[in-house]
């Protein structure tokens, strides 16, 4: 496996930037899901449930951007530009809405256990 990334790398047909693209890409992914298991673990934690926007905010943005990268990329699906954005811009907003219904969920849940303990 080394030995065919290194041959990958040292082709005329610029194979290295092709492996680049590929481990600049996986890289903010794994960025993304970084940040979105944070929010999940700040939510559920239930302390830093609202410096969970700390985390939430940067995880949609890296959502928008890597989305659409890929389906925007010669390596990737190569869908319009237009499409792209769209289609990033959706992902985003649409992992936002579940972090902010989780958040809400998670709120009522603490709430009506505090209310439980003043009974």
């Amino acid at each position: 496996m080394p030995q065919s990334i290194s041959n990958g790398c040292h082709q005329k047909n610029g194979g290295f930037q092709i492996v680049w693209r590929y481990f600049s890409w996986s890289n903010q992914t794994l960025a993304m899901i970084a940040l979105w298991v944070s929010t999940a673990y700040l939510i559920k934690k239930g302390k830093y449930r609202f410096g969970s926007l700390l985390t939430a905010f940067p995880a949609a943005f890296m959502t928008a951007v890597s989305v659409t990268y890929i389906l925007m990329a010669k390596e990737g699906f190569r869908l319009n530009q237009t499409v792209s954005y769209i289609a990033g811009a959706f992902a985003a907003a649409a992992l936002f809405t579940v972090y902010l219904a989780a958040l809400k969920r998670h709120s009522k849940r603490d709430n009506s256990a505090l209310q439980e303990e003043n009974r």
